[in-house]
């Protein structure tokens, strides 16, 4: 069965398994492939020389995600942008299951997805283009209306634009309105509206909204210096 050998690996050394390499698989991996994913731990520095758990590969191993993603999440912290790698990580994760653009089926709503996809394309590349993606759609379910309007060269409304707010009341109270407007099925009716009208799959950005309330509250409890970009304790999801 396809899966993330690395994140096994990291998963059996946080158990307390020595060698992975000797554990009794169902289905054992190939020894190349096994070799492979304990470099990959050892060059993210969760492990030592000697293939123990180092204190970093200890939080690592409790992180439920990619150990790329895990290592990325613990080094946010460094560089102070924390928010966004939890919402980057969470999209990857959530894209394992589908495309975040939903597909199109005549001509014509092809044309019209790619003009309003076009809206959430940044040139720095995919990576910001998916921040704003969930940026906008926590704004757009949380808010529950739609300001400004999309428009094509010829002045056609394509959709409504959601508005993006600077929240200033703190992390801890945006995190407890997100949490709650997430979960509000009016709220979860403006999401499905706002992913018909942007033509974005709505399971995708919902499962990662989910991913990263898990992760917010996972991350901590296990590391209290996660923090967002000003500094503020426990990330806004």
């Amino acid at each position: 069965q396809r899966c993330n050998l690395s994140a096994v690996v990291l998963l059996l050394l946080g158990m307390g398994v020595a060698r992975p390499q000797d554990f009794g698989f169902i289905s054992p991996p190939k020894p190349r492939a096994l070799l492979r994913a304990l470099a990959e731990v050892h060059a993210l520095g969760a492990v030592d020389d000697d293939m123990r758990l180092t204190p970093k590969g200890r939080v690592m191993a409790k992180l439920p995600v990619d150990p790329k993603f895990a290592n990325l999440l613990l080094c946010s912290t460094k560089h102070r942008c924390t928010k966004e790698a939890l919402t980057l990580v969470a999209m990857a994760s959530a894209m394992d299951s589908g495309n975040v653009y939903a597909r199109a089926g005549t001509k014509a709503k092809r044309r019209e997805a790619e003009r309003a996809h076009a809206q959430f394309h940044r040139f720095e590349g995919d990576v910001i283009t998916f921040l704003h993606i969930y940026d906008s759609y926590v704004a757009a379910v949380r808010e529950g209306e739609f300001e400004g309007l999309f428009t094509d060269g010829n002045g056609q409304v394509l959709a409504k634009e959601a508005r993006l707010d600077d929240d200033s009341d703190g992390e801890e109270a945006a995190m407890s309105a997100e949490r709650d407007a997430l979960g509000d099925r009016d709220a979860r009716r403006r999401g499905r509206r706002w992913c018909r009208a942007k033509y974005i799959n709505y399971r995708v950005v919902e499962k990662a909204a989910d991913i990263r309330r898990q992760l917010v509250q996972l991350c901590a409890r296990l590391n209290p210096k996660l923090k967002s970009p000003e500094g503020e304790d426990s990330p806004n999801p």
